[in-house]
């Protein structure tokens, strides 16, 4: 048996008995012929139908520059793309040429003259990227040492921490050595200074020269710990 609904006319007052809403046309009372009350919802769905050909021709005009606008927004990633990045950029690393042994850079107009000395010996397997960094946190200079070398460089009189990041393949001064890099730092101080005495032979004057081992070993010279990346830099 059809399902039947009650509406009485706003302007007559009858009763109407009508089958359910169609959003196709609009009901009408049975003995006036006006339109009967109706749900703001069926009203929504009635004004759709009527203009469906409008809104078509509208949605399929509009696609071509949406996806223009989605294409020009930037760059886009699969959920595959996000989840490889290291492994992209490790591949890089090995195939990019590493840096020389020795001085990597030197930072800033702050420190003097490289009077003072430094030698470094590291232990076998990993590179080295070494920073001496000033009491302000500035890094005065960096060092790139292959794993098993050992390399004299000259330092600016000053104290500073020697902060040290190992790894295989170098990627860059951002990324180090990629996402297996260890960084670690030294518990002592470097300080390289200067004295001049005077004697009876004149003045002498003497530099200091500081040699450190970065090579796990019981009772060495430079006690180390573990930092994070934030900390190293």
């Amino acid at each position: 048996m059809p399902i039947t609904r009650e509406v009485r006319c706003e302007r007559c007052g009858t009763l109407n008995r009508l089958r359910a809403y169609s959003f196709r046309q609009v009901p009408n009372c049975g003995k006036c012929h006006q339109p009967l009350p109706e749900s703001a919802t069926i009203k929504g769905l009635r004004d759709i139908y009527l203009w469906r050909k409008p809104l078509a021709i509208v949605a399929l005009l509009a696609i071509p520059g949406l996806l223009a606008a989605w294409l020009l927004s930037g760059p886009h990633y699969s959920a595959a793309s996000v989840t490889t990045p290291l492994a992209t950029r490790t591949n890089v690393c090995t195939a990019q040429t590493q840096p020389h042994e020795g001085i990597f850079r030197w930072y800033g107009p702050y420190w003097g003259q490289d009077i003072a000395d430094l030698t470094i010996t590291t232990s076998s397997g990993s590179n080295y990227f070494i920073k001496l960094v000033d009491g302000y946190g500035r890094t005065a200079r960096s060092y790139f040492l292959h794993g098993g070398s050992m390399g004299q460089f000259p330092v600016p009189l000053g104290t500073y921490t020697l902060k040290y990041a190992t790894g295989t393949s170098w990627c860059s001064e951002e990324e180090y050595f990629g996402a297996d890099t260890v960084f670690n730092e030294a518990d002592k101080l470097l300080d390289f200074d200067q004295t001049v005495r005077q004697d009876t032979d004149g003045t002498t004057t003497s530099t200091s020269s500081i040699t450190v081992e970065l090579i796990g070993q019981s009772n060495g010279n430079l006690p180390t710990h573990r930092i994070s990346k934030a900390d190293f830099k």
